[in-house]
């Protein structure tokens, strides 16, 4: 808003001012947004270098076995664990900056894929970031459990041709990576949303479902669900589970 002196002039000394609070208020915004993109620029190299140290330790030959097994505690031991009780989603709900995607990527490296296969009573020994297993194929994330190995595959939307082709991969994966060679395989497959109904059809092929939104990370999976095991000595046919 213009203003006038007594005499009804232009007060051009005022408007100044209110111009120059006004870029001030923007000068102040565009720091804070700066500031904020550096913070996520430093999170985003943090979590780049857990996921290639996860990685340098997953990818051992069939000659290291027993010094990728010591290495295995030490995997879990940097993970970000959230206490119990604790809300994983209340670091990023209401960030304006991570989408639901960012969330459920985030949510299950730090600490919520753990939180959901002990909360199916499986007991983690480790987890990883992306294991690769050559052909252009690869684990988006795995964990050694009490009974085997789980694999996760993370896409979206979840499809239902992608979930075939992963419980393909899941079955020959004793054959693919030295972790899971005479264990037993199951799989997880984690999303935002599905189409054809693929998210149905992947538990009812045994697969663990995990559903993000901007508040929660579950699983749809009912509480009588029992995991298939996909691949290894104990491969449980080609049927669903009972």
């Amino acid at each position: 808003m213009s203003r006038t002196t007594a005499s009804g002039r232009p007060d051009w000394e005022q408007a100044a001012a209110e111009i120059r609070a006004t870029l001030d208020r923007v000068i102040e915004t565009q720091a804070r947004i700066e500031e904020r993109q550096r913070e996520q620029a430093e999170e985003i190299r943090e979590l780049a270098s857990r996921l290639d140290q996860d990685r340098v330790a997953v990818r051992r030959d069939d000659r290291e076995p027993d010094s990728a097994s010591r290495k295995s505690q030490s995997w879990l031991d940097r993970l970000d664990e959230v206490p119990p009780g604790v809300d994983l989603f209340a670091r990023w709900a209401d960030d304006p900056f991570f989408t639901e995607w960012d969330i459920l990527i985030e949510t299950l490296l730090q600490g919520g894929l753990v939180r959901l296969l002990e909360e199916r009573g499986m007991e983690v020994k480790w987890r990883s970031g992306k294991v690769t297993l050559g052909d252009q194929e690869s684990l988006d994330l795995a964990a050694e459990v009490s009974t085997g190995i789980v694999g996760v595959r993370v896409r979206e939307p979840l499809r239902l041709n992608e979930v075939r082709r992963f419980e393909k991969l899941m079955g020959e994966l004793p054959d693919r990576a030295w972790m899971a060679r005479g264990r037993s395989c199951y799989g997880a497959v984690a999303c935002l949303e599905d189409e054809e109904d693929a998210a149905q059809y992947a538990a009812q092929r045994g697969m663990f479902v995990i559903r993000s939104t901007r508040k929660s990370l579950h699983m749809e999976n009912g509480p009588d669900f029992r995991p298939r095991i996909l691949g290894g000595p104990d491969t449980d046919g080609d049927g669903a589970p009972e």
